[in-house]
């Protein structure tokens, strides 16, 4: 056995059977790069594939840090799953197929067991890292989704939860990027970008991860993904465009944007202005004082939260004022 791994006692609380459990030494582990979902890949071990411990007696499987606390009550809910897995021998150095299928059954014993939707999204997530060595983009994207989805309830519902908030809507915001719902991506990074009291790391990240999703939002369903043009291993520009094949010309249909509900607060006079902009034309019922706001914010859209260097709402409204003349070629100022 290398000097990575190395085996430690293990009783298993539903059938009793002691056995090996392989452990890593992480110190041993050499990082080569870190995806921005939080993987880490390692030259000359994983130990992401040793996380899950499973019972070569009754093939039941957790992860080491809930492996142990088991209730009678979940004792008798996980029977039907174990008859139907069966017991498999995970215990020695593991491959990769292997390791997938330790984590395929500790998601089936975890949420029979209901565990939380934190940790049942750190299980899904860690399982598509897998699906993701193996060059599955089908399994992967799939197991993004389930993350997605424990996560956004986690977040919604729990309070102790097993990250920090700024990491878990970080991940919202990147799983949403991966699974290419950008508007949503901007959102959740938005959110960790206006947090005070985030990790720099994590608000650093936040801001890249912005700019790449506001760059795919703009791109359109149609145009390759982002993964396909911009490579987050150190690319230092985008590829240049393939010439498209000659083809007849046809009508582009308007992507539809989503709408959301906001709450923020204005002067009572900018509230008077909006209902007063929202009948500024005759004959066009559909300009309203939402239809006014949009239309400000895509004057201003494309800059980006880290170049706007103010101090006070009078120097944030000089610098849209710029950027607006800039935009629309006008040549005097914006008033209020």
């Amino acid at each position: 056995m290398s000097r990575v791994l190395y085996e430690k006692e293990q009783v298993c609380p539903i059938c009793q059977t002691t056995f090996p459990k392989m452990m890593v030494r992480n110190s041993l582990c050499s990082v080569e790069k870190r995806d921005t979902d939080f993987r880490v890949q390692y030259r000359n071990c994983n130990p992401n594939w040793y996380v899950i411990v499973v019972c070569p007696g009754c093939g039941y499987a957790a992860p080491k840090s809930s492996f142990s606390a088991v209730g009678e009550k979940e004792r008798e809910a996980l029977k039907p799953v174990l008859a139907e897995l069966g017991p498999v021998d995970l215990t020695g150095k593991r491959t990769l197929p292997q390791a997938v299928e330790s984590f395929e059954r500790a998601i089936k014993c975890s949420e029979v067991r209901q565990l939380s939707r934190s940790v049942m999204g750190g299980l899904y997530l860690k399982t598509a890292w897998l699906y993701r060595e193996m060059g599955e983009a089908s399994k992967e994207q799939q197991l993004l989704a389930k993350a997605l989805e424990a996560y956004l309830k986690a977040y919604e519902h729990e309070r102790d939860l097993s990250m920090s908030i700024e990491d878990l809507i970080y991940l919202i915001g990147e799983l949403n990027r991966r699974l290419k719902r950008y508007e949503e991506a901007i959102i959740w990074f938005s959110k960790v970008i206006e947090m005070k009291d985030a990790k720099p790391s994590t608000t650093r990240l936040a801001r890249e991860m912005w700019q790449l999703a506001r760059e795919a939002y703009r791109r359109g369903p149609a145009e390759h993904s982002i993964e396909e043009v911009y490579s987050l291993q150190g690319a230092d520009s985008e590829p240049e465009p393939q010439p498209a094949p000659a083809a007849e010309p046809v009508a582009v249909k308007p992507k539809r944007r989503a709408k959301v509900q906001v709450s923020t607060q204005l002067y009572v006079d900018q509230l008077d202005w909006l209902e007063k902009i929202g009948r500024w034309w005759a004959g066009e019922p559909n300009l309203d004082a939402g239809s006014c706001l949009r239309a400000l914010l895509d004057l201003v859209s494309d800059l980006a939260p880290q170049s706007l260097q103010v101090n006070d709402e009078e120097e944030l409204q000089q610098a849209f004022a710029e950027h607006i003349i800039a935009k629309t070629g006008g040549g005097g100022g914006v008033g209020s």
